[in-house]
């Protein structure tokens, strides 16, 4: 069941002893053997049975039956590739085919946020989005996939020039007063501006955290305060000094992670630092790598994770540089209110990304601990 999954999640965390000889290996021993049940159909199979009071290994003929009983079409090749492969790719795409399951399972709003963050392992129902506040509403008033489709079909046109831009728990606490489809058109269309904006107070929380931790040229980051205190001047690290962090990306993600060009793929450098290591497909995919820092239009899960990468390096450094202990559940309190504020999932011991920096956050020196799984990651790779 998905809650004892979690706690066995976060009972590891404290069982690996960061003083235990070999603890890198450990950690990516565990991460390779939870790779095994966090993948996306052992998620789904978990919350399906919760939820639903099936047994696991009903769940995707269940499933698959309730798609019909709703008359909701769903690819045979994608189900099968759910429970057998690899999950659906991050995207619009997908999240509408997780609410084709919202409907399809009857499910309430709470639920199916919870099918979003703990299964889909991404923000849940997201206003922004048309077509998941039609879903929303929907799903709140007990109506069903066919209204959802009728929905659809009314997305307005920016027929009335209104482009203030609201917050976004504004549009959240609206939806409540809305109780007919003909009262939920006529608000889409007095705010479809609003419905064309993505990710703004995401953003604003990362570009907020990358002043702090890269600086510019008229203000020190974080990593200009951690390199000019270090005791090692070798070439790599004095030639990044020189350059000053704040220039280029990649030097940041380079002092955060201490992975160079040459341990990046036998001495080669490459544009995704940790593709082809043991780490699980959650961690590897998207790892915020100055590719990704550099996008315009990053996704929900690039952003969440450069947030936790950048946050998490920015509490440990500032802990560090007053010579305090960063205890975890202040940690997690920090880390959680920036993603609050960002309008993206609190940290998840279920996620295995999350679990590498809630893993790390609880030992003495967290951002050693981080940089030592990374390294050992590498070494097996290399």
């Amino acid at each position: 069941m998905e809650n004892n999954y979690t706690q066995i999640c976060e009972n590891k965390s404290w069982s690996l002893n960061g003083d235990e000889e070999d603890i890198g290996k450990k950690v990516l021993q565990f991460l390779q053997e939870c790779s095994e049940t966090a993948t996306f159909g052992a998620r789904l199979k978990r919350f399906i049975a919760k939820e639903c009071g099936v047994s696991e290994d009903s769940v995707p003929q269940y499933l698959k039956g309730r798609l019909q009983a709703e008359e909701i079409d769903m690819n045979s090749n994608t189900l099968r590739n759910w429970f057998s492969k690899a999950g659906p790719k991050k995207g619009d795409h997908s999240r509408d085919l997780m609410l084709r399951v919202a409907f399809a399972l009857r499910l309430n709003v709470e639920q199916t946020n919870l099918l979003f963050q703990k299964v889909y392992l991404d923000r849940g129902l997201y206003p922004r989005r048309f077509e998941e506040y039609a879903a929303e509403f929907c799903l709140r008033e007990g109506l069903g996939w066919t209204v959802w489709q009728s929905l659809l079909k009314q997305y307005p046109s920016a027929e009335e020039e209104n482009e203030q831009t609201v917050y976004t728990r504004v549009l959240q606490q609206d939806l409540v007063g809305i109780k007919t489809p003909e009262e939920a058109a006529e608000y889409w269309k007095k705010h479809f501006h609003n419905f064309t904006i993505r990710n703004k107070s995401a953003r604003e929380v990362l570009q907020n955290l990358v002043r702090k931790v890269k600086g510019n040229k008229d203000r020190t980051g974080e990593i200009d305060r951690e390199l000019e205190g270090r005791n090692d001047k070798s070439d790599i690290w004095f030639e990044i000094l020189k350059g000053r962090p704040h220039d280029t990306y990649e030097a940041m993600v380079q002092v955060i992670t201490e992975l160079t060009p040459e341990t990046q793929s036998n001495g080669k450098k490459s544009r995704s630092i940790l593709k082809g290591t043991c780490l699980p497909h959650e961690i590897q995919t998207n790892f915020p790598e100055a590719s990704v820092f550099s996008k315009k239009e990053p996704s929900y899960e690039e952003l969440r994770k450069m947030i936790i990468l950048i946050g998490s390096y920015y509490l440990w450094r500032q802990a560090a540089r007053a010579r305090k202990i960063l205890e975890l559940d202040v940690y997690i309190q920090e880390m959680n209110d920036r993603l609050n504020e960002a309008g993206l999932p609190p940290l998840y011991y279920g996620n295995p990304f999350d679990w590498l920096f809630l893993y790390s956050a609880k030992e003495e020196d967290p951002l050693a601990y981080f940089r030592e799984v990374l390294a050992e990651a590498m070494d097996e790779k290399m």
